[in-house]
């Protein structure tokens, strides 16, 4: 068994200190994409459009995930030039542990619906 695995196994929710991004993946159904935005704005700031086409979404729909992890502050938009790139906060860097565990439970519960 993995040390993830035994971490995963072990998770409680009473555990959890950043409950409201726990929400935001697993208390929605579009908790995916919002992860998938995640992932990727970790990997390195990107702007929504690049965003869209990255992951083959619908500008609107990244849209409302940029705007509803923005309102929750794990995302700010910075403006260089005349492109306004999506960067993580450091209240998402702070729950980079949580937020892993929470994205694996959230793929779980997918597969699971889906059987």
């Amino acid at each position: 068994m993995s040390t993830f695995q035994g971490t995963l196994e072990n998770w409680n929710l009473w555990n959890i200190q950043d409950k409201e991004l726990v929400s935001l993946i697993l208390g929605r159904s579009g908790g995916i994409t919002t992860s998938r935005i995640i992932d990727l704005i970790l990997q390195k700031p990107l702007n929504k459009n690049q965003i869209a086409k990255t992951l083959n979404l619908d500008y609107k729909t990244v849209q409302y995930h940029i705007n509803l992890l923005e309102v929750h502050k794990y995302t700010k938009s910075e403006r260089f030039e005349n492109v306004t790139y999506i960067f993580p906060t450091q209240k998402l860097f702070n729950a980079l542990k949580e937020y892993k565990i929470t994205k694996e439970m959230c793929k779980i519960m997918n597969t699971e619906r889906n059987e």
